[in-house]
């Protein structure tokens, strides 16, 4: 009995292998997106420095969800919506499906998964939302490392030889030093654009592949099927924190964020003052726009509050400090969401999602208004500036 078992045992081993592999070859041309639950996922590029996401691509579902749903695999907290992802030549997002810059770009906007947008479509971004409110060509060209060759490649890209740039920076993440923000200096002090011609050139010679591929996303949505704390214990759900406002409705947070909340952090700006300079010396103007973790914003309206080891919003309030001391132009998120928020929750309405990381497109309009309302204040980008 055991000779027989040894026996069938290897040859179902190499069978299973064998199998997987047709199974993976076979579908390698199955529309990734057909089991994504997010664009993020789909189109995320695999290995290509400076190219966020696959090129030329439309994403489209009715059944996205949360990225903390995802994570945490928690089925029934999940917020079905429509999310429609399309990306340019280079690989970053569209404004709209249907346009293609019409207008002039005068801003470039840099930064992370909040600037390219989650869980909604490409006319409700923050670059799309700036755009209405400024009525100025704003370019997206978030979900890269932000430095400065990347935005001076850009604008390179985009035949633009002055204008604005909008760094939009989470409280999550660390302030980055000045040796990640400028690299690759050249005695004219002109970045060197090599490396971005070569990975171009390469973009266009061979395709751009998505991260996972169709066999790795369907594998996980199974064994995540199984792993739901009935056929399987759930090892996901302390990926997430899940908590309850006052109204008793659910709300899921990211651990990292409740972390950062209670701790005091290193504040160190020399990067941005440098990349501020060297714009400068290059004709752009830039301004920073700090904006709150999703739990900084609605930790007033749970049910238990954390305590309150420093004060709220400290982080981002010193962070504003030190970059007026050091004549950064700076615009803070923080009091305007914190209030939106509050008088939304009144109205049974939120401005983040409550099953994602994310704001959604409510919270995403707000802010591109303050951010332009301050912008003018600033006299960034004005109606009378020279540079447009």
């Amino acid at each position: 009995m055991d000779s027989k078992f040894k026996i069938n045992l290897e040859k179902l081993i190499p069978g299973i292998i064998f199998g997987a592999l047709l199974l993976d070859i076979g579908m390698r041309n199955f529309p990734v997106g057909l089991l994504s639950f997010s664009a993020g996922e789909a189109l995320t590029a695999k290995t290509k420095p400076g190219i966020p996401f696959v090129p030329n691509a439309l994403f489209w579902t009715e059944n996205s969800y949360g990225d903390l749903a995802a994570l945490g695999n928690l089925p029934k907290e999940r917020e079905i919506k429509v999310e429609c992802f399309s990306t340019d030549e280079w690989g970053f997002r569209r404004n709209s499906l249907a346009q293609d810059r019409i207008k002039p770009t005068q801003i470039i906007l840099v930064g992370n998964s909040y600037s390219v947008g989650s869980g909604i479509s490409d006319e409700q971004t923050l670059a799309a939302q700036i755009e209405r409110a400024s009525k100025r060509g704003v370019f997206n060209g978030a979900g890269v490392e932000v430095e400065l060759k990347h935005i001076l490649w850009l604008a390179k890209k985009l035949q633009i030889q002055s204008g604005t740039v909008i760094y939009q920076y989470l409280e999550r993440h660390p302030i980055p030093l000045e040796e990640a923000l400028i690299t690759f200096p050249l005695e004219d002090g002109s970045p060197n654009t090599a490396e971005k011609e070569e990975m171009t050139n390469e973009s266009k010679s061979s395709p751009v592949e998505p991260e996972l591929t169709p066999l790795q996303i369907l594998c996980q949505i199974v064994f995540k099927k199984f792993q739901n704390d009935c056929i399987f214990p759930n090892p996901y759900k302390h990926n997430v924190i899940v908590r309850k406002f006052s109204n008793g409705r659910k709300i899921l947070f990211y651990p990292r964020d409740l972390e950062n909340f209670s701790q005091e952090r290193l504040i160190d700006i020399k990067g941005w003052s440098r990349l501020y300079e060297e714009l400068k010396h290059k004709n752009f103007r830039i301004v920073f726009v700090l904006v709150p973790d999703k739990f900084t914003v609605y930790h007033p309206l749970l049910q238990d509050p954390p305590p309150k080891a420093l004060p709220s919003g400290y982080y981002l309030n010193k962070l504003e400090i030190e970059c007026r001391n050091a004549g950064l132009p700076v615009i803070n998120l923080l009091k305007p969401l914190q209030d939106h928020a509050a008088e939304s929750y009144k109205n049974g309405k939120y401005i983040y999602f409550l099953d994602d990381t994310h704001w959604n497109a409510a919270g995403i309009e707000f802010a591109a208004e303050i951010i332009w309302k301050e912008m003018k204040k600033l006299k960034i980008a004005s109606a009378h500036s020279s540079a447009f």
